[in-house]
């Protein structure tokens, strides 16, 4: 009688321990990866760098939309403040580009490996900008499920970009200046 029952356990626990060594090496949520490289690829095909407002807003997490709006009305509101003083001088503003470590922004990119833990997903992406010297150079997207959707909530910088190691980071200092 226990030998019956340690062989159906064995049954029962056997391809248990099989499942959980294939998902250890290959991840159960790499289903979501080609879903989350859809949304990297949709927005940097159609994002050109330069004014950091300017993005598909359904491609990116509402957290950063708000930094971003928030970002654009400090940036108006300085920019009227001034006009209404009379002054020429330059509003505070944010520069370059945000989704990227390099301030000219990429002209291509290449999604190179992704990892995906609970319910985030981080793309390593190679970036180049042809007319920049063919600089070429790799940062993290770090995307998130929200509303059933993959979205972009923040970009990881491999190279300091005006002191800063990620774009929540720049937004988060322009907003924090007095």
């Amino acid at each position: 009688m226990i030998d019956s029952i340690k062989n159906k356990n064995v049954k029962i626990i056997k391809p248990f321990f099989t499942l959980l060594i294939v998902c250890s090496a290959t991840g159960c949520q790499n289903n979501n990866i080609p879903e989350a490289h859809k949304t990297v690829n949709a927005f940097y095909n159609h994002y050109k760098p330069g004014d950091y407002r300017v993005v598909d807003k359904t491609k990116i997490s509402q957290d950063l939309i708000d930094k971003i709006d928030k970002a654009t009305f400090k940036q108006t509101a300085e920019a009227q403040k001034l006009k209404a003083l009379g002054s020429t001088d330059k509003p505070p503003m944010i520069e370059g580009d945000i989704y990227t470590s390099l301030y000219e922004g990429a002209t291509k990119h290449e999604i190179i490996k992704s990892t995906a833990a609970d319910n985030m997903i981080k793309s390593e992406v190679k970036f180049m900008n042809e007319y920049y010297n063919n600089q070429t150079w790799t940062d993290t997207v770090v995307l998130i499920r929200e509303n059933g959707n993959w979205k972009i909530d923040n970009i990881l910088y491999r190279r300091n970009q005006g002191g800063a190691k990620s774009t929540k980071e720049v937004l988060d200092v322009f907003l924090n200046i007095d």
